[in-house]
């Protein structure tokens, strides 16, 4: 099956379909110290989670405000999870929200998913119009496994050498590319 779709029944939903690994996560104001895109105000905390994958260079990283409302991330997340099986692997412990917040949040490391960016819709309306917004979610979980460290890619300075110098010989006479390939 090609990657193209040619056919109106070939074409998805989907905007990113990948394989990858919950790797990090943080439950904080400002989670891994990002503020997220400007003009976006936050009320409290959010789960941010971060995700390894072979199909991008970077890893990628989704938020999800925890809610009680319908038609929020949260409430996609939380049905992507009982949908894909996962929630049976989640665990919520503690005494209050906070504490339940990130054992759930620390239960979601190692899990594998194939994820997909999805178009879906919000309660917030606009001219009487239902926003939309797009949101990374869990589609097929494929288990748990032990988180590997991230390979180190470090960039190299202006100016720095990227590879050791390659001294290479200088012929003092012209240099008969046929004579020499001759066997």
């Amino acid at each position: 099956m090609s990657g193209i779709a040619f056919k109106t029944e070939e074409f998805g939903d989907a905007l990113k379909d990948f394989t990858g690994q919950i790797v990090a996560v943080d439950y904080a104001e400002e989670p891994f110290g990002m503020k997220g895109a400007p003009g976006i105000r936050r009320a409290g905390k959010v789960l941010c989670i971060r995700i390894r994958t072979e199909a991008y260079e970077k890893e990628q990283f989704e938020w999800y405000p925890p809610s009680r409302v319908n038609k929020t991330k949260w409430a996609y997340l939380i049905e992507a999870l009982n949908e894909t099986g996962a929630m049976k692997d989640v665990s919520m412990s503690g005494v209050n929200d906070d504490e339940r917040m990130k054992s759930f949040a620390n239960s979601l490391l190692g899990m594998r998913f194939r994820f997909q960016e999805q178009e879906r819709e919000s309660l917030v309306k606009e001219a009487g119009v239902t926003k939309k917004f797009n949101i990374t979610l869990p589609v097929e979980y494929l288990g748990r496994a032990a988180i590997e460290e991230a390979p180190v890619v470090r960039q190299a300075m202006i100016g720095e050498a990227v590879s050791a110098p390659v001294d290479i010989e200088t012929p003092s006479a012209p240099v008969d590319i046929d004579a020499a390939l001759k066997p």
